[in-house]
């Protein structure tokens, strides 16, 4: 077996409710994790859920994930936000309730990073979650594409007065960022289809797009 490459973020994120991390190649449309029917809440560090890397083709559906917090992301993330470190293909997110995550320099409901790429997050209730980046419902960062997003999105907020974020109340699709260098742009965000969204009441923090904000598009 392919020996696992160790994530350098795993010391801001040891501690999620459930990480998912495979061999590359261990799963596929035939075999893969499913997180079905829990409840995820009071994780400090990781988030709820983390999909490290190589987690092709899982479903997490049918979970409330509530009160968790997390530096890549609050609620559920895929990748750790270095491209072409470890990909997480096909991936669907659905009929979750996610509600009160916090991120700290990530997206505070669902956090997809580059290299997840065919994702679709659909179905779910996507409430109260906070960030003090950017994308505090959905935050996109990266090269990810063709991928589906369609959700009840309501009253997250991004913190207002963040030196880098700021963006996207509701829904962030952009550039991927580099935290320690925001001058540091990868090639976009990709092709993302936004659809059958309810988007209603939430707050950008400094920057721009209460409901939804695309930026930096093509790097």
């Amino acid at each position: 077996a392919a020996k696992l490459r160790p994530l350098g973020d795993f010391a801001a994120t040891e501690a999620p409710g459930i990480l998912i991390y495979a061999n590359p190649g261990r799963f596929n449309s035939a075999q893969s994790a499913e997180i079905d029917s829990l409840q995820i809440t009071g994780a400090s560090a990781g988030g709820g859920i983390y999909a490290a890397g190589n987690a092709d083709y899982s479903i997490i559906r049918n979970n409330k994930i509530r009160s968790n917090q997390g530096t890549l992301g609050g609620g559920i993330t895929l990748g750790e936000g270095e491209q072409g470190v470890a990909t997480n293909v096909g991936i669907q997110i659905r009929n979750n309730q996610i509600l009160k995550n916090g991120g700290i320099t990530a997206g505070g409901g669902i956090t997809i990073h580059s290299d997840a790429t065919s994702y679709r997050v659909i179905d779910n209730l996507i409430m109260g979650n906070f960030t003090q980046w950017s994308g505090a419902g959905i935050a996109h960062y990266g090269l990810a594409m063709m991928d589906d997003i369609g959700n009840k999105i309501v009253f997250n907020e991004v913190f207002y007065g963040g030196q880098i974020g700021g963006d996207g109340g509701g829904i962030y699709v952009g550039s991927r960022v580099n935290p320690e260098d925001p001058g540091e742009l990868d090639d976009g965000a990709g092709n993302v289809i936004i659809a059958n969204n309810l988007i209603q009441g939430n707050l950008a923090g400094s920057g721009f797009g209460g409901g939804i904000c695309a930026m930096m598009m093509n790097g």
